[in-house]
């Protein structure tokens, strides 16, 4: 896995706002010791509309889609999402299926965090509420 340093950079990147250094440390083992590098070959799905949120996802290379499917079989694109990007987190707050399409466009690694080290994680962030996060698509 990457340096403490390396995965900082990443998450700020990917909308964790600045902490001090003391905490971002300790949130950071944390987040690194409980999440785990994945890979995406191009044109493979990482989640479908409806699936369970069971995972929040930072972009660490690569490329990806987000997108939904109408009734009518028609496709919205909504986005697309790249190094430094994050995208999952709304299943995981509200416990809710997933409300879009994720697909690879180039091979892709993702750092994952899964539902239950996100929540665990949720207290040392709670002091970074007052931090504006950046709006995500999927």
């Amino acid at each position: 896995m990457e340096s403490i340093a390396a995965l900082h950079h990443q998450l700020v990147g990917a909308g964790l706002p600045a902490l001090p250094p003391q905490i971002a440390d300790e949130l950071l083992r944390t987040i690194a010791d409980a999440g785990a590098a994945c890979t995406f070959d191009a044109g493979q799905m990482v989640f479908r509309s409806g699936d369970p949120g069971d995972c929040v996802y930072s972009v660490l290379s690569g490329a990806l889609r987000v997108f939904i499917e109408m009734d009518s079989g028609s496709i919205v694109e909504l986005g697309q999402l790249g190094p430094g990007d994050s995208f999952g987190e709304v299943a995981l707050l509200d416990g809710g299926p997933r409300s879009a399409t994720v697909q690879a466009l180039t091979p892709c690694q993702l750092f994952s965090l899964s539902r239950e080290a996100f929540l665990a994680a949720q207290p040392a962030w709670s002091c970074a509420s007052s931090f504006e996060r950046p709006s995500r698509i999927a």
